[in-house]
């Protein structure tokens, strides 16, 4: 059976670019590329998934994202960068303006699960772990430690189930 692998480019980005940020511009586009055609060749379908702002959540509460600074105009560049070169080598990248790629991998596993499609989450985001589910076989991948979270690593790792991640405040 295929087994569908979704990307967190957005959050994948983020975290190298902060990880890199006393290395040379390109760093963090490369480091993420590597990790990401790395598990490709594991999957059959792949989709990377990203945000596409302005985030409608912003227009419900003003206040979202409100602590954060503007995104550095370099690594703005360097992400647009690496979703081309993702597309020009031809993966699928998903976005729908307004929402985050949490979003979209959040859509896109309801629609897997529903088609019995097993999932791996490539990310780093704790808050993806309450997709996680043995019934319809969604695992996370942490592509920095090769960690992989099914229900019972989600409990192990958190002290609580996969559903109640969103209400889990460490």
């Amino acid at each position: 059976m295929s087994r569908l692998l979704l990307v967190d480019l957005s959050g994948l980005f983020w975290t190298a670019w902060h990880a890199t940020s006393d290395q040379e511009l390109g760093s963090a586009f490369e480091l993420v590329y590597q990790r990401i055609t790395r598990h490709m060749a594991d999957h059959d379908l792949v989709a990377v998934c990203v945000d596409s702002p302005p985030y409608k959540r912003k227009q419900i509460d003003p206040e979202y994202k409100a602590n954060r600074d503007e995104p550095d105009l370099a690594a703005v560049d360097q992400l647009a960068r690496l979703r081309e070169r993702l597309t020009a080598d031809g993966h699928v990248v998903w976005g729908v303006q307004g929402y985050e790629a949490d979003d979209v991998i959040a859509s896109a596993c309801a629609i897997a699960a529903e088609r019995e499609l097993p999932v791996t989450i490539l990310s780093q985001d704790k808050d993806l772990a309450q997709l996680v589910s043995d019934t319809t076989d969604i695992v996370v991948l942490n592509p920095r430690s090769g960690n992989r979270l099914d229900a019972a690593a989600v409990v192990d790792k958190f002290g609580v189930s996969p559903n109640q991640v969103r209400d889990f405040s460490p």
